[in-house]
């Protein structure tokens, strides 16, 4: 790993640590320290986002040095103040005490698993994320344009005329936040990958701490963490806001769990925080931000209903963090570009009301049982399908046990509001994902990671019974020791066998590079261009602009004049590309298999010889015979 991306990791989680911190400081964080420290490292994920609207909102560059300044203000207050009372001084005392016994508590045990768990993932998806040198399938290469044009003009906001896929009216969040990271010089497709890695990783370890303090169990939640972790249909390397997104979900039911806390002192603040984050999804992507209040309508009904309270806090939290997430970015993208505009650019509208995506979203897929119940070595790369049998049929089986423990146990719902909220969650995710079907369709490819979520949860309903059923059983101790061992290891083994492997197929497979490309050959051209110094100009004359941009160099294919030559750039001779060139400074320019894709072998040949013939082209790559002639790349003299 180069320095510079050394230094990119340790601004990241220096920053959104310290933002977490200025969130949550006022507020009664969790005693055990490990989960207070992790879950601070949360909100501060939760309040980049919104940090970032705000600040571009007020015309403040989106520059590191700010965003780095202002993330320090609080604690930089706080430890004046505890200089001062001679707090500081005290804690530090105490923590360097020399203890002989290092003690590790349940809780803390059960976070480090839960950890483990979360760095398995990341070491998985790495392999697979960097075992090709270029971006996957197409958005991920859109992100690239978004990120270098956050670097370059410290901003998100676009003209209507030269708006970008993912740049405004599209909730910005994901990209402002790479593009502010890249202005610390990593290589961009390093730098994609691993921040995509680390919100991944992080979802996986923020959900035990949500299923903690939902279920009130420590094995309920490990076992739901193991779930999550091996479960197919969750979340992938694939490059793209959900994984931020979805990765904030956790955070926000974390904080309504503790905004209902019984204590007066506990609670008082956290609904706050929780609007914070709920409005931090609101401007990272609209069809996630979308699902999640469905998820917040019916965690809020099932509560106050079985609570038979109206859970004010609960119900302040959604309303503010919408109005917020509404009022600091959606409501100014309407009046800035238009209704229609937003709609189109957030995949909004179609074939009814709440159409939340065009045909390619879904696919136009209607899917079977055998989609859920089997797991495949190959899939979906953005939201991979499938359960694997094991699990399905354990989260059936504890599904159908926990109704029956409703409808028999009825006295006991209150205890067991997080099953019923969990089952509903199930039914709405599976409605989602079998929306094709609905006159209402709801992205529907993208409720699988949505499934994941109550099946994880649900799935240690049924196994724990099968445990505690064992261990009741009238033989020896000892003998009921080793058979719920036994059982335990087989379920765990089946899951492993059935989901896990699947998992680990497909998130260490190597993906393609999207459609965008006209040959797999061109890549090693664009790769070659790592050779040349970072921001060198190059122009790709008949492709995507963003090829070259991943690869560390400048190109502006958001600047409508230079879009607009790229597609009538072979109309012309060498002397109007080198007209163009020289007037916009490219040093370089490329040709490729995209030439013949949009204007023919024919005149791609006879341009590839008057650039040849003109003397102002010098070819520089290939470098060697052998080398695939799909990428040209000129300097320009």
């Amino acid at each position: 790993m180069e320095t510079a991306g050394i230094i990119t990791i340790l601004y990241f989680f220096v920053v959104v640590y310290a933002l977490g911190y200025s969130v949550t400081c006022w507020v009664r964080r969790a005693d055990n320290p490990l989960e207070r420290h992790i879950m601070t490292f949360a909100y501060g994920l939760a309040a980049l986002p919104v940090l970032i609207i705000l600040l571009n909102t007020l015309r403040i560059w989106l520059w590191w040095p700010v965003i780095l300044a202002l993330s320090l203000v609080v604690p930089a207050i706080r430890l004046v103040q505890g200089v001062r009372s001679g707090r500081l001084t005290r804690w530090l005392a105490e923590e360097t005490t020399f203890t002989p016994r290092l003690r590790l508590s349940k809780e803390s045990g059960s976070i480090l698993v839960a950890l483990s768990l979360s760095l398995v993932v990341f070491a998985v998806m790495h392999q697979g994320a960097f075992s090709y040198p270029y971006l996957e399938d197409d958005d991920p290469w859109e992100h690239a344009i978004a990120t270098r044009y956050v670097q370059l003009t410290m901003s998100y906001s676009v003209d209507p005329a030269a708006r970008q896929t993912y740049l405004e009216p599209y909730p910005p969040a994901f990209a402002a936040m790479n593009g502010i990271l890249y202005q610390l010089g990593p290589e961009l497709v390093w730098q994609l990958k691993f921040v995509n890695l680390v919100l991944v990783a992080l979802a996986h370890l923020f959900f035990y701490f949500f299923a903690r303090s939902l279920t009130g169990s420590r094995r309920y939640a490990l076992f739901a963490a193991f779930a999550l972790a091996v479960i197919p249909c969750f979340l992938s390397h694939f490059i793209w806001a959900t994984s931020l997104a979805v990765c904030l979900f956790f955070p926000a039911f974390y904080a309504l769990e503790r905004a209902r806390d019984k204590d007066a002192d506990a609670t008082r603040g956290w609904w706050l925080v929780a609007a914070l984050t709920i409005a931090a999804v609101w401007v990272t992507q609209g069809s996630n931000a979308f699902i999640l209040g469905f998820l917040i309508i019916i965690y809020y009904l099932v509560t106050a209903i079985v609570g038979r309270s109206i859970e004010r806090k609960v119900l302040y939290a959604g309303i503010l963090g919408l109005a917020v997430g509404l009022g600091i970015f959606w409501v100014p993208s309407v009046a800035k570009f238009g209704f229609e505009t937003v709609k189109e650019g957030n995949s909004i509208g179609g074939k009814s009301f709440l159409h939340l995506a065009q045909e390619e979203a879904g696919g136009g897929l209607l899917y079977s049982w055998d989609d859920f119940i089997y797991a495949q070595p190959s899939s979906k790369m953005d939201n991979p399908t499938g359960v694997g049998s094991a699990l399905f049929w354990l989260a059936a089986f504890s599904i159908a046990l926990a109704t029956i423990w409703g409808i028999v146990g009825w006295k006991r719902i209150p205890e067991r509001r997080w099953m019923v909220i969990a089952i509903l969650w199930t039914f709405f995710a599976f409605a989602g994902i079998h929306s094709n079907r609905l006159p209402v369709q709801l992205m529907p490819h993208r409720f699988w990671a949505i499934l994941a979520i109550p099946l994880s949860l649900l799935a240690g309903v049924g196994f724990f019974f099968i445990l505690d059923s064992v261990r009741t059983m009238p033989v020896p101790k000892q003998a009921k020791g080793l058979a719920a061992f036994c059982i335990g290891a087989i379920v765990v083994l089946g899951i492993l066998g059935t989901s896990g492997y699947f998992k680990y197929k497909v998130q260490t497979s190597t993906w393609p590079p999207g459609v965008a490309w006209a040959s797999y050959e061109e890549i090693p051209g664009y790769v070659w261009l790592e050779s040349l110094p970072r921001d060198t100009t190059v122009l790709s004359l008949c492709s995507h602009g963003s090829h070259a941009i991943a690869y560390d160099k400048l190109s502006y294919p958001w600047v409508p004049e230079i879009k607009q030559f790229t597609r009538t750039s072979l109309d012309g001779n060498a002397s109007s590309i080198l007209a163009f060139l020289k007037r916009w400074q490219y040093e370089y320019a490329i040709l490729d298999a995209g030439c013949v894709v949009r204007f023919g072998a024919n005149r791609t040949n006879e341009m590839l010889q008057d650039m040849l013939a003109s003397g102002s082209f010098v070819p520089v790559y290939p470098t060697a015979e052998g080398q695939p002639m799909a990428t040209i790349v000129f300097r320009v003299t």
